[in-house]
């Protein structure tokens, strides 16, 4: 017998002939029943068995598919739970009251639920009762049904539970929510599709099924132990009331998807491998159930000519909140810890941990923007390995490392919901940053994170840092790329490799040719992000199976998600008046550049209840990301410390590594107007005080480092347009590199 999904349930005939000694009268209910109860040569291990569902497994004609689904859903029932339904027969079901009525007549049986428990009992199951008055309707007494879908429910529901009361309430309130998903598109089309009739009803079925589990793991104890345990984690709790909005948010689509979700939630309950395993990774299996449904359901809604532009970002940023739990909760509970040998290893390699980085740029991202890109064809190609490479561009400032770094979340999220096994590698060319930019730097990345995710890679590293460590010596670049190309071809698992930033790179054509090797590996796929004027372009097009262009018109589109969150009532920017004349001003004027209007956006939060000087700042805002930098500047040159902010600047943009918050501090306690630096102690400074002075537009304070905050800012320092050269404060802040290394070597 077959139920939703295709899922065959293989009954034994003593149980459906048991069916008949208990209810004489049933086959006469239900004609055609003989034939499901007939012997089948297949065994009967009380499990699921997976088949296609193809039509010709569809009951015949004489009995009625939606009839023998539900007969298959008793049957299954039955089994679990060892409960003659039969016996419910006495007590009439035919309304909501009546229901409601048998429930308070029970209610002596419920003694230390007498107030909360009575109570709370009725409100889970109230909505429940309503929705099934609904289906009932579509499944019709008149089909030849031997009871109907309120008597069997609620007929379980009055079984005696006891302490167990609360966690089947808890059961209760899921399955409403499904079926209150399902009612609004019954009432108006369930007799005019048929589809839409028989997804009904297997809902109805996959229900009892879930009941029936229900019932047998509360026999043997497992059921309040499992699901307060269950209970307990915020990160599902979090994850379910997400997917509960995200269903909600446009329900005639999701109508066509009712079953499906119905059916992958209800697997947390009814995955019986759940309750044998530790209590961390019966979690993670929940979350990542509970993020495939809402991604199928969010891909579905996608497809909707009827969603608003607003819908759809909403729609995402819910999936997102989703993804983030699950993420969230694999990296706390990630049992791949580093060891000795890894961090040898690291050091060996001189690994550019560019993690910090990524989870910069995460917090800093807007919810839902890159909607066209994540959701788009091409990323999906890519996901589904059915595309090899995507080349990323657009011009600075327009966000492209912060779009790598959500596509990064993205695939992390496919890997951990996905059967096909997946690796993410990443790699950042950061200017701000203190690692070198090159090929060797690439590649101990990208060995680095096989060693730490892999062990039978980290084994043959430490096999060869072993052999190198005879004379100390360094691994060659050769060596580095034979055995990456040996990793890959020795794994079967798919690796997603994805680089940004490739202009900044100091030998970006060495390392698109090898790109161009590792794209000829079947296992893997890369991503590439950098500026289109670029003198490699050509090399990245024929690497790239689609070239995506962070053009002015996506940008803007994610730029006004980022206005319309600042202006929203509990945003900086709520008490700006006219809210739409702000936001038009901003995304028009930003030309696509997505810093630019970020910096903007700041500039208004200390004035946003004047509407004068909102008014005023719009119309004096700087028109580009160069000309903004130029204002800023020119600010600080005449406060009168351009001195000590242009020393800072240096050391910020040009110091090996970054300097801790207390190291950049201490650049202000010498006295510089000796020949050489002298260090006063009367002069240490505060640490707080001497970043504000650098500026939150220059600089940004990340683990303790102070760090050029964007690369557009390095850039500017040390090659401004010629155009802002002219100008007296940019000129004066102007970095040229000799002369600045040869002050700091002082």
């Amino acid at each position: 017998m077959l139920l939703s999904g295709g899922i065959r349930v293989v009954p034994s005939h003593h149980d459906n002939l048991g069916v008949l000694d208990r209810d004489p009268g049933f086959l006469a209910l239900n004609p055609g029943f003989l034939d499901l109860a007939q012997p089948t040569s297949e065994p009967r291990p009380g499990r699921f068995k997976e088949f296609p569902y193809s039509s010709s497994q569809r009951p015949g004609p004489a009995v009625e598919p939606l009839v023998a689904l539900w007969l298959e859903a008793v049957v299954r029932y039955q089994g679990e739970t060892g409960i003659d339904l039969h016996d419910q027969r006495a007590v009439s079901f035919d309304s909501e009251s009546s229901i409601l009525h048998y429930i308070d007549a029970h209610k002596e049986r419920f003694d230390h639920f007498r107030t909360a428990g009575h109570s709370r009992i009725r409100d889970a199951v109230t909505p429940v009762v309503a929705a099934f008055g609904h289906l009932c309707t579509i499944a019709g007494e008149g089909v030849g049904l031997a009871f109907g879908p309120s008597k069997v429910v609620f007929g379980a529901a009055a079984v005696e539970v006891r302490d167990e009361l609360d966690s089947i309430s808890d059961a209760f309130d899921t399955m409403a929510h499904h079926l209150r998903i399902l009612r609004p598109v019954v009432e108006r089309d369930v007799h005019q599709d048929d589809a839409l009739r028989e997804a009904s009803i297997k809902l109805l079925a996959q229900i009892l099924v879930v009941l029936g589990v229900i019932q047998k793991v509360r026999k043997q104890g497992r059921l309040v132990l499992w699901l307060r345990k269950l209970a307990k984690s915020k990160e599902v709790a979090s994850a379910l009331a997400e997917l509960s909005r995200l269903a909600s948010s446009h329900h005639e689509t999701v109508t066509a998807v009712t079953l499906y979700t119905a059916k992958e939630t209800m697997s947390i309950l009814t995955e019986s491998n759940a309750w044998n395993r530790e209590e961390q990774a019966m979690t993670r299996a929940c979350l990542a159930c509970i993020t495939r449904t809402a991604q199928d359901i969010h891909g579905m809604l996608c497809k909707s000519v009827n969603l608003t532009f607003d819908q759809h970002n909403a729609n995402r940023g819910i999936l997102e909140r989703v993804q983030k739990e699950l993420i969230s909760y694999i990296e706390r509970t990630d049992i791949q810890t580093e060891s000795a040998d890894i961090d040898q290893l690291c050091t060996w390699l001189q690994f550019p941990d560019c993690s910090d980085k990524m989870t910069a740029l995460l917090d800093g991202r807007e919810q839902s923007t890159g909607s066209w890109f994540l959701d788009g064809e091409d990323f999906t190609a890519f996901k589904e390995r059915r595309a090899k490479s995507i080349w990323l561009h657009g011009k600075a400032g327009c966000g492209k490392s912060t779009m790598i770094a959500a596509a990064i979340q993205d695939l992390r999220v496919e890997a951990a919901t996905s059967d096909a096994v997946s690796l993410t590698l990443t790699h950042l060319f950061d200017t701000t940053g203190a690692s070198p930019r090159n090929l060797r730097a690439f590649l101990s990345s990208v060995l680095c994170q096989l060693a730490y995710n892999l062990p039978q890679c980290a084994a043959q590293l430490l096999e060869l840092r072993q052999v190198a460590s005879i004379g100390h010596s360094q691994i060659t670049l050769e060596t580095m790329r034979h055995t990456l190309d040996v990793m890959i071809r020795a794994t079967r698992m798919h690796l997603f490799i994805v680089i940004d930033a490739l202009d900044e790179a100091d030998d970006p054509k060495t390392i698109v040719l090898f790109l161009k090797n590792l794209r000829t590996y079947d296992n893997v796929s890369l991503i590439v992000s950098s500026r289109f004027e670029v003198a490699f372009r050509r090399d990245l097009e024929a690497l790239s199976d689609a070239r995506i262009a962070m053009d002015e018109k996506r940008v803007t589109g994610d730029i006004r998600i980022l206005l319309a969150t600042y202006l929203a009532a509990d945003g900086p920017l709520a008490e700006v008046r006219n809210k739409p004349l702000v936001s038009d001003k901003l995304s028009e004027g930003a030309d696509g550049n997505f810093r630019w209007a970020v910096l903007q956006v700041r500039e208004l939060v200390n004035v946003a209840g004047i509407p004068s000087e909102v008014l005023d700042r719009l119309e004096r805002s700087p028109r580009t990301l160069a000309s903004f930098y130029d204002k800023v500047l020119a600010g600080i040159y005449k406060a009168g410390a351009p001195v000590s902010v242009r020393r800072l600047l240096v050391w910020a943009v040009l110091a090996v590594t970054p300097l801790t918050t207390g190291e950049f501090a201490h650049l202000m306690s010498f006295d510089y107007s000796k020949r050489m630096p002298v260090y006063d102690a009367s002069l240490d400074s505060s640490a707080d005080y001497v970043v504000a002075l650098a500026g939150s537009t220059f600089v940004t304070v990340r683990d303790d480092e102070v760090r050029v905050v964007h690369a557009s800012v390095k850039d500017h320092l040390l090659n401004p347009p010629e155009d802002s050269l002219d100008l007296p404060a940019t000129e004066y802040f102007h970095i040229d590199t000799n002369a600045a290394y040869a002050s700091i070597a002082l």
